[in-house]
């Protein structure tokens, strides 16, 4: 009988410690809340861009835009944690892009750096930075060329970046970075967001 009452003991010992646990636990739980991500994706000139990759990390969550450049999701996330939106488009130079305008995007480039026909937009430098050192120079044009003559198609470059609809990421890249960010927390409002991409395309349009 002694041995039974003190194998009951420590069975009821064990569960009061387990239960206890198990309350630590659920009290120290993140919370979660619904967060509604809303807004629009256009080109420089005001025409929608779908298929826009938007991606909330730490979360990895990715969400497309539709074809008519809009986005209306609501996700549940965790609260008191600084979430932060971001913004991609796959595809490379050539893709979608005939031999011909590349050729006429080329002969833009030329223009600007001779000083003939300078860039009026901030978006047009951002768009001929192939290499993204900041500046449109003939280096550029080298990597314009590789393509042109399908060489050495594995470089890296971004065909597209996406800034603050209205932000100059030239004149204020601290207000306008390169490629936008939307830092939030569960708290925040994310509706009405309007984004700008920026392609290559820009040059010839």
């Amino acid at each position: 009988m002694k041995t039974l009452s003190l194998l009951l003991g420590i069975i009821a010992f064990s569960t009061a410690l387990f239960s206890q646990s198990k309350q630590e636990i659920s009290g120290n739980r993140a919370f979660s809340s619904p967060v509604h991500i809303q807004g629009m994706v256009t080109n420089t000139d005001g025409q929608s861009v779908g298929n826009v990759t938007l991606i909330v990390l730490p979360d990895s969550i990715a969400f497309l835009s539709e074809l008519s450049g809009s986005f209306d999701v609501t996700l549940e996330l965790q609260d008191n944690v600084p979430h932060e939106l971001y913004v991609e488009k796959d595809g490379d130079l050539l893709g979608g892009i005939s031999t011909f305008e590349l050729l006429l995007i080329f002969n833009r480039i030329v223009e600007h750096i001779l000083g003939n026909l300078p860039f009026t937009s901030p978006y047009q430098i951002v768009a001929a930075d192939l290499n993204g050192d900041g500046a449109v120079t003939i280096f550029d044009l080298l990597l314009l060329r590789k393509h042109l003559l399908f060489l050495d198609l594995t470089d890296t470059v971004k065909f597209w970046h996406f800034v603050k609809a209205g932000c100059d990421p030239i004149a204020d890249p601290g207000n306008c970075p390169l490629d936008y960010v939307e830092t939030f927390t569960t708290d925040s409002t994310l509706t009405g967001l309007q984004i700008t991409g920026i392609s290559i395309r820009d040059l010839i349009n």
